[in-house]
């Protein structure tokens, strides 16, 4: 019976792709096989994207760079020169993730097309310290973001492209008002 069940479903699944249009019987099955296989990959793909967004929050850059291509490229959001390589980008990282605590991505959301994962999010933290000379440090931030990454054949991330730019985190960040001293003068 579970032979039954099984031959009528594999049976379905390649109905459409029986009756394409192409002449080839072979092509058929070559199409559906592409088909498959581009959708595990797809699906592996968004599972790693996700994956990564995670250890961006826990701050494992380990995990995130055993996930990027050895020629990977990091654009960010194109306003500043592209970040080329996998020691370039880890440097990147660990300066960026070594002055945050309590970043984290919340109501991930990841389309995979292709080759590219499409990955929308919210995302907060506070700054441990000041950046860049910036005076940032225990000031607060959350933003909207969608991360793009392209996956080689491997399943590994070969570019990284965000829409929210630094510039907007750090105007949120520094228009938040200090304290004010209390005044002496009367």
């Amino acid at each position: 019976m579970k032979k039954t069940i099984l031959t009528v479903a594999l049976g379905l699944l390649m109905l459409p792709v029986c009756h394409s249009q192409n002449s080839s019987p072979k092509a058929d099955k070559n199409n559906f096989f592409t088909w498959w296989k581009n959708e595990v990959n797809e699906k592996r793909n968004k599972a790693v994207a996700l994956a990564v967004l995670h250890a961006f929050g826990s701050g494992d850059i380990d995990f995130i760079m055993k996930n990027i291509a050895s020629d990977g490229v990091d654009y960010g959001e194109g306003s500043n020169p592209p970040v080329i390589g996998k020691d370039s980008i880890k440097a990147s990282l660990t300066m960026w993730l070594s002055s945050l605590e309590n970043y984290k991505a919340t109501n991930a959301r990841a389309i995979a097309e292709g080759d590219y994962v499409y990955v929308y999010a919210d995302w907060s933290g506070t700054f441990k310290v000041d950046f860049l000379g910036l005076p940032t440090q225990g000031k607060s931030f959350a933003y909207k973001d969608v991360d793009i990454f392209k996956f080689n054949k491997k399943g590994k991330i070969t570019e990284h492209r965000a829409i929210q730019s630094l510039t907007g985190i750090f105007a949120q960040v520094l228009s938040q008002s200090a304290e004010a001293p209390v005044s002496l003068v009367r």
